[in-house]
């Protein structure tokens, strides 16, 4: 029996695992970079992880890397303000680690989106849409793009941005359906308090997520 297959039987599948989050999602205002704790803030993906109730960490097993690797990228690189705009797609994001074909499906839409859809001087060439596992060096290409795509946003090329990630979002295996929105279980606990959040500071930084 492959490893892959003694795994899947052996560990629980974390997409499917029920949300427990701890109300500490209610206070997150996004800030750059990777922390240590939520009490020295947390990016789009460390607050998924919250809501997913998994350890906290900014590469949570219950979204898809493709994803992951664009909106830890795309946190990293916008402003203040901005980055509050990704705050619904950390429980959107939840439950998109699908399938290799799904992961590199997503993978191929983001080298055709930032090949060719978007503006010329926000570009990153792919010269072969790669088939196969979409992993490592691969997503640091994707990464590396996204910076890249964010560099002097604009509200225009903003948009565009949350309208991919939409895209990537909705991306699902053949004949599986319509995703049902992680958000809608939480309700208005997605909503932050106004005039609440944690601290901002920057903390344990990964080279990776400079831009």
């Amino acid at each position: 029996m492959r490893f892959d297959r003694v795994m899947h039987l052996a560990l629980p599948d974390l997409r499917k695992r029920p949300a427990r989050p701890d109300g500490r999602h209610q206070t997150v205002k996004l800030a750059q970079g990777r922390h240590t704790s939520p009490e020295h803030g947390a990016c789009v993906m460390e607050l998924a992880s919250m809501l997913a109730g998994e350890r906290f960490r900014d590469d949570p097993r219950c979204v898809c890397p493709v994803i992951a690797a664009f909106l830890r990228s795309y946190n990293d690189a916008l402003d203040a303000n901005r980055r509050q705009d990704l705050y619904r797609f950390a429980a959107a994001s939840v439950g998109t680690a699908e399938g290799p074909a799904v992961r590199a499906e997503r993978g191929r839409a983001c080298m055709a989106w930032f090949t060719g859809e978007v503006p010329r001087e926000r570009r990153t060439r792919f010269f072969a849409l790669e088939t196969g596992v979409i992993a490592g060096r691969r997503l640091n290409r994707i990464s590396r793009a996204t910076q890249r795509y964010a560099r002097h946003t604009t509200d225009e090329s903003h948009a565009e941005a949350l309208r991919f990630v939409d895209r990537l979002i909705a991306v699902g295996p053949a004949g599986s359906g319509e995703r049902e929105p992680f958000a809608e279980r939480l309700g208005d606990e997605m909503r932050p308090r106004a005039g609440a959040d944690l601290a901002h500071g920057v903390a344990d930084v990964r080279p990776d997520r400079l831009v």
